[in-house]
Order: C-alpha cells, then structure tokens, then sequence
C-alpha cells in the first residue's frame, strides 16, 4: 500500500492514510484521516453487539448534527470532492456503467401507467408457471432469467424474463450493454402503457 501522510490525505479528500508504521497495538494497517484511529482497532471494537448498539445510539440521538457537519464537510470541500469522484469514475468506469444502467432502469419503472404492477404481477407469475412446467416436462431444472440484468439497469418485468435451463443460467456473466438514448426508453415507455390500456379495457369488460 502507497504510504501518504494524513495532512496528504486530508488535502486529497481521501478517507484513509498509511505511514507504513505499526500503530500502539502492532497493527500495521491504514489509519483514519477523521480520527488517526487504526482501522484493525476500529474493526476489533466495532464487532462487537454493544459496540454497534452504542454507534446506533449516538447516530439516532446526534442526527441533525452528523447532517449538519456533513452538509458543511461537504461545501467547504467541494472541489476536492469533485476531482476524487471524477479521478473514481475514471479508474473504475464498471461502477459508472452500473450507476448510468440504474438510472435508466429507474427512470422506465417510473414511468409506467398505474396498472401497471397488476398486470406485471399476473405475467410473472405466468412466467413463474411456465418454468415449472418446463422443469417437470424435461426433468431438467429451468430458471427465470432477466434478459438485461438488474446490476445493469434491467427492470423485474415481465418484459424482462425469460425461461432459460438452470445450467445455463449459472454459466452467464453479465455483459456490459451500450448507452441507450433517452427516445429509446420513451418511446419503450409509450408502448408498454399501450399495453396496459389494452389490458384495463379487457379487464373491464370481462
């Protein structure tokens, strides 16, 4: 580990600094910025059930203090905090990915007509009904797979599903998916409510 100092660190925004040296308990591990504190020690005494009930009490009875010294945290280093999640991204551009694939399954979700859970609940259970069906046929063991995975912006929809061997399904790794536009999704959005227009008008009149 790149050995810094904790003025270094501090300046960076960074949450840990490392000397290189053991700390009075012979740990010779990163330390806190905030505190100074061995992060071993802190782990030691966090582990322990009282130990968590005291950290939830304290958080519980200084809310609006911790909010408050965060929000100011916060302003004063703002740039700072800017360059560290630009340099972040850049480094790890799978978490950006996830995080724009998110939002874009989150931003369909919401978009969707009122009925919408009704009948997303009826078809997945016929979904659900299917793969059973399939793995009492075949003898063969059969998953309900998300075509686009979920840590990629994939919905829990039935338009998401699909009925695939149990082998198989454990053999795949997700796969990084292109941008999709913004019309995309609209325009996604706009044919699924159709859907479900058509749905609320057979139901009615069944």
């Amino acid at each position: 580990m790149k050995t810094i100092s904790r003025a270094e660190a501090k300046s960076e925004c960074l949450k840990f600094y490392f000397t290189g040296k053991p700390c009075k308990y012979g740990h010779i591990v990163k330390r806190y910025v905030s505190t100074g504190v061995c992060f071993e020690c802190k782990r030691l005494r966090g582990a322990s059930d009282e130990s968590k009930q005291k950290k939830k009490q304290y958080n519980l009875e200084n809310a609006e203090a911790i909010k408050q010294y965060q929000k100011q945290y916060q302003a004063e280093n703002a740039e700072a905090i800017k360059q560290y999640k630009k340099q972040y991204r850049s480094e790890k551009p799978e978490v950006r990915l996830k995080g724009s694939a998110k939002r874009r399954g989150a931003y369909i979700a919401s978009s969707l007509d009122d009925s919408w859970d009704e009948l997303n609940e009826f078809c997945i259970n016929e979904i659900g009904l299917h793969r059973n069906q399939l793995t009492e046929m075949t003898g063969i063991e059969h998953h309900v797979d998300h075509i686009i995975p979920i840590a990629l912006g994939g919905v829990h929809a039935y338009f998401n599903l699909r009925v695939i061997p149990a082998s198989q399904n454990v053999r795949m790794q997700p796969i990084a998916l292109p941008e999709e536009t913004k019309t995309y999704f609209k325009q996604l959005t706009t044919n699924l409510n159709s859907n479900l227009k058509i749905y609320k008008k057979i139901k009615h009149e069944s």
